[in-house]
């Protein structure tokens, strides 16, 4: 939920990290892996105007990396946690 606009082609999270920073609207951002069972919506980056919900959170999705508008100081903890 919370999609700013049409999801956008990138080539990685990183990539799809950078087009959030560009809209000052967005507040996080979600990238669909190559691995994601729908081939159609791979390399799709989403921005969002909100931070995801609890609820939303808990929900993992695999082949889906999802991150802050900034990069958090945890990388460690943040590494650790995403599921391929």
């Amino acid at each position: 939920g919370a999609d700013l606009q049409e999801p956008v082609h990138a080539r990685t999270g990183l990539e799809c990290r950078h087009r959030c920073q560009a809209v000052p609207q967005c507040e996080a951002w979600s990238f669909v892996l190559p691995t994601f069972e729908g081939e159609d919506l791979r390399f799709s980056c989403w921005l969002k105007s909100r931070m995801w919900s609890d609820g939303e959170a808990a929900s993992r999705h695999l082949g889906l990396v999802s991150g802050t508008r900034h990069c958090p100081h945890n990388h460690g903890n943040v590494l650790s946690s995403l599921q391929f």
